[in-house]
């Protein structure tokens, strides 16, 4: 059977999902990254100033001053736990990537006129199952979810991906939360099934030729 309006609009709903994603994560990871490293460099550099202090180039007062800021630095570095979070995020950036490119294949293969509806629906169904496992790896970092850099990438990857396929920018069935209908569904149902996975917002789905 050749592919339904509701199920391409499906698809087009998991790309922006997936395009969202991968920008988001590559964000956080890199935000993440940059903390670790910033805080290693730091830590790394206050070993100077121990060495300064026993060959007595520093006074006392001031060591101790600086002593204290280190230790409150590294103190905050293992309660936030910034090296595992790096770590997790760097993962999960390179699979929501890999999912990224696999959601443009299907959407194309979606608007072929000799594509089959249940072929395409089944890879929809892998593709938001394994989303939604990488989620959870996402929820174990720990990290909380930037409303601001959710929204921002969120509309960076509609308008991204509505110039390249040049689609209508239809969102009039986007709830306040910026979820679409059909998506939010499956999204919940997968969600449950998967013991609670995060969602960050959904997008839109548009008019296709």
């Amino acid at each position: 059977m050749l592919v339904t309006e509701q199920t391409r609009q499906l698809v087009w709903e998991g790309l922006i999902d997936a395009e969202r994603d991968a920008r988001y994560s590559d964000a956080q990871a890199s935000l993440y990254r940059a903390y670790h490293r910033f805080i290693r460099v730091f830590l790394g550099i206050s070993t100077t100033g121990s060495v300064a202090y026993a060959v007595g180039v520093l006074a006392a007062p001031t060591y101790v001053a600086a002593a204290a800021v280190v230790g409150a630095v590294a103190a905050f570095e293992g309660v936030m736990d910034l090296g595992r979070k790096s770590g997790i995020l760097a993962f999960v950036s390179t699979e929501y990537g890999e999912l990224e490119q696999k959601w443009h294949r299907l959407w194309v293969e979606s608007t072929r006129k000799d594509a089959d509806d249940a072929v395409v629906l089944h890879r929809f169904e892998n593709l938001q199952a394994r989303a939604e496992r990488v989620r959870l790896r996402e929820d174990a970092a720990g990290v909380s979810t930037s409303r601001k850099l959710n929204q921002l990438t969120s509309r960076e990857a509609y308008e991204a991906l509505a110039n390249r396929y040049e689609v209508d920018d239809r969102r009039s069935n986007i709830g306040k939360d910026g979820e679409g209908g059909q998506a939010k569904a499956i999204r919940s149902q997968a969600a449950g099934d998967a013991q609670g996975a995060i969602s960050k917002e959904p997008a839109t789905s548009p008019a296709t030729s």
